[in-house]
């Protein structure tokens, strides 16, 4: 099940992550101007700069994608969120734990 779990959540933060990127992307695009091929140079470093890429990902999703700010938020900030309820219940050790019991 742990493992099952784990992967799932791996899946869905990569596929995150991309949307995350397409909404920097679009965002640089936005706010500036520029064309794709440019603003992915730019768009690439930040997304993967933990705090700022979802900032900048949640506020290129709304400037660019026309998305409302909760749902960018919600969106963006799920594996912040998980971690927080994860460490209050103390489920980051039994999920990530090598032990087969």
């Amino acid at each position: 099940m742990k493992e099952r779990l784990g992967c799932v959540v791996y899946i869905l933060y990569m596929l995150m992550g991309l949307v995350q990127l397409a909404a920097i992307l679009g965002g640089i695009e936005d706010w500036w101007g520029w064309p794709w091929w440019i603003a992915i140079f730019i768009a690439m470093p930040v997304a993967y700069i933990p705090v700022v890429g979802t900032v900048v990902g949640v506020m290129g999703a709304i400037r660019s994608f026309g998305w409302s700010p909760l749902f960018a938020i919600l969106l963006f900030c799920w594996p912040y969120i998980l971690y927080i309820i994860l460490l209050a219940g103390g489920g980051v050790a039994a999920i990530f734990s090598r032990n087969t019991d």
